[in-house]
């Protein structure tokens, strides 16, 4: 019984470790720009599209919220400090549009530079180690069931973190699509979702 246990655990690791490698390369790529991974039906990026929707709608309430606070402040003296230096509002107003016009282009500089760390790293790390899987389910298949379990739990725990990954990346797309429309509360006194970073 032990033995037929173990060729199916070797069975499972070996249809396994055929992924194993093609998973590693495109990784950090999929990760950081999960949008160009999901086209649309007709091969379109629904991505852009919704970026470029989201950033029109983010700019318009920018505006349109520094204008109803300037209004309100300044000339209707219903709300906030309207003796408060108007420069402020200004500031917030500048600062939220750089934020949301500038942030693909930063998002794009920092993807470079984590994709290109990536890269050198797994490259130094497979040329310092030169890891054999096949050898590894070899080893695996002569050590016994224990053995064989604990191969199996490492696979497992490898695909999850894979889709982990997966998970992140879809967080990230997300996350791109959204700031426009998240800086709109810093013109807010408190910054909205940035009032961390302010702190």
């Amino acid at each position: 019984m032990e033995i037929i246990l173990v060729l199916l655990i070797v069975a499972i690791l070996n249809g396994a470790i055929v992924l194993i490698d093609e998973m590693l390369e495109g990784l950090v790529p999929m990760t950081l720009y999960a949008d160009q991974y999901m086209t649309a039906t007709n091969g379109g990026n629904m991505v852009e599209v919704l970026f470029q929707i989201l950033l029109g709608a983010g700019v318009s309430l920018i505006i349109l919220k520094f204008l109803k606070k300037g209004f309100e402040c300044y000339v209707l003296w219903t709300d906030g400090d309207p003796d408060a230096d108007p420069t402020n509002l200004v500031i917030r107003f500048i600062q939220a549009m750089v934020v949301a016009v500038s942030f693909p282009v930063m998002y794009g500089w920092l993807a470079q530079i984590v994709e290109s760390l990536c890269n050198q790293l797994l490259t130094a790390i497979g040329a310092s180690t030169d890891f054999d899987w096949q050898t590894w389910v070899n080893g695996i298949s002569s050590l016994g069931l224990v053995t064989a379990i604990f191969g199996l739990i490492f696979i497992i725990c490898y695909f999850l973190l894979y889709f982990q990954f997966l998970m992140r990346g879809v967080e990230l797309m997300i996350l791109r699509v959204g700031v426009p429309v998240a800086c709109v509360g810093l013109l807010d006194n408190d910054k909205g979702v940035f009032k961390k970073l302010y702190e």
